[in-house]
């Protein structure tokens, strides 16, 4: 069984205190009436410690169902509503730099599943490039897709040129939207440290804006620069340890390529050393106007808290039933003999 908001379950904690105070006033309320009233009226003990008992289980029910019990499944249709984004991701050797850690490439794969997190929604692809560019995953709403695509994604991927041509990038990523949609918001995003070998690039945002998408850009790495450290296999086995090239090579980011492109883009652009660069490109995107579309199949969880609150209940009412106080001196068969009556008996 799982719980849809489990952090409620962390109130179970402070039914100790509650458990502890009503120890407590049993004892004070049990003193009391022995000091003041005397053999007039007296509390049951035993009474006393099961309502108690009822109460905190009662509490503890109500917790349980707060928290969202969910067990099992059901298929249903949800509509969705959301923006299409293109990630056009860097794969060309700069990225292996070490100017952030521990590389731009893992550093940028990390950002990527932060900003998946928050696409809520929302449809991914998944272009790759470095010298030329090539589609790796059309759009679609399946995160867990994307988000193993991504990490998956390697340098220099097979099939793609050396170098780095964002010009290329753009132009398949275009491509890549679909033209019969009726999309609204469409953003191409492109992560990379900015080095531009292709050249070109000025051309293919403006095809991106005559096809009314956006164009982001994030850039990874720093001014400073960096060595690039490539993973070589060592033996026999799949296992990868960076070691530095023979002759080391620096790679610099060029911010100013990427600012002019987002900016010719309609986009902006997002620095990949901030904060929080995903929770930046993530809002950006949320500001976009948002598309509703046709709903589709998917997954909720059943709640199961009605058992618990039922159970609840229960509880309670038992508790609000059992009275704590029981009168001394009335015999069975005889009631309302009290005090006066006794005296009266006397006098006869």
């Amino acid at each position: 069984m799982n719980f849809g908001t489990p952090a409620l379950l962390f109130l179970m904690v402070g039914l100790l205190p509650v458990a502890a105070a009503l120890v407590w006033l049993a004892r004070w309320r049990r003193e009391a009436v022995r000091r003041l009233i005397g053999g007039g009226t007296r509390a049951s003990g035993g009474r006393r410690a099961l309502k108690a008992a009822l109460l905190l289980s009662a509490l503890a029910f109500v917790v349980l169902a707060a928290a969202r019990p969910q067990r099992g499944s059901k298929k249903v249709l949800l509509p969705r509503e959301g923006n299409d984004v293109m990630i056009a991701l860097d794969v060309s050797l700069s990225m292996l730099a070490t100017d952030v850690s521990p590389n731009r490439f893992d550093h940028t794969k990390a950002i990527l599943g932060g900003l998946l997190d928050r696409l809520q929604g929302d449809r991914v692809g998944l272009v790759v490039f470095a010298g030329t560019a090539a589609l790796r995953m059309p759009l679609t709403t399946d995160m867990g897709v994307a988000r193993e695509l991504i990490q998956s994604a390697a340098i220099k991927e097979g099939g793609l040129a050396a170098g780095t041509g964002i010009g290329d990038a753009i132009r398949v990523g275009v491509t890549s939207f679909p033209t019969d949609d009726h999309t609204r918001g469409k953003v191409l995003l492109i992560v990379s440290d900015g080095e531009d070998l292709a050249g070109s690039p000025q051309d293919a945002v403006r095809s991106a804006r005559d096809r009314g998408i956006l164009v982001y850009t994030m850039g990874v790495g720093t001014d400073a620069g960096g060595a690039i450290v490539i993973p070589r296999t060592r033996g026999t086995t799949d296992r990868r340890t960076p070691e530095p090239a023979a002759t080391a090579a620096t790679s610099r980011r060029d911010d100013g390529t990427l600012r002019q492109l987002a900016g010719a883009g309609r986009g902006r652009y997002v620095d990949g050393n901030g904060d929080d660069p995903a929770a930046d490109i993530a809002e950006e995107i949320g500001r976009l106007a948002r598309t509703k579309f046709e709903s589709q199949e998917g997954t909720l969880p059943i709640e199961r808290f009605q058992p618990f609150a039922a159970i609840a209940l229960v509880l309670l009412a038992l508790e609000f039933l059992i009275p704590d106080q029981r009168r001394r001196g009335q015999r069975a068969g005889a009631p309302g003999r009290g005090l006066l009556g006794r005296r009266r008996d006397q006098a006869a």
